[in-house]
């Protein structure tokens, strides 16, 4: 082999190994404390529970969840959330995982690393996460 073609060669796997990315574990956290302030309207006091918020639902989005591009699982219309599992192609530079909880409107987010190719669904006692490569 003439230098030029190993050093063209060489860069080519540098560039494949880079575009894959080491597997990647999420798990959402089983409950949110969520403090909420109201004022009293009329003859109504205001009471405060102290009881978290249970975990709910976990989605993928293709870029900031605010975008609303939400990726369906594969099997979504015929398995259980808890079975769920997602072939990413090229959505997998820009995911983000989002966790949501019950009687809430906040949610916890965050960004996936760059370069995953499929994920699946992992069903704790009280939460779910996921497993991805």
């Amino acid at each position: 082999m003439n230098r030029s073609y190993r050093l063209a060669l060489g860069l080519l796997f540098l560039a494949v190994g880079t575009a894959q990315c080491d597997p990647v574990s999420v798990q959402c956290p089983d409950n949110l404390g969520v403090t909420e302030t109201a004022a009293a309207v009329g003859d109504w006091q205001v009471y405060v529970s102290s009881n978290p918020h249970a975990f709910s639902r976990m989605r993928i989005y293709n870029g900031p969840p605010q975008g609303n591009v939400l990726l369906d699982a594969d099997n979504a219309t015929d398995e259980q959330p808890a079975n769920y599992r997602w072939t990413l192609g090229n959505a997998g530079d820009s995911l983000w995982v989002e966790c949501s909880y019950h009687a809430s409107a906040l949610r916890l987010i965050r960004t996936l690393p760059k370069g995953l190719h499929s994920c699946r669904a992992v069903k704790s006692e009280t939460s779910m996460g996921l497993s991805c490569e």
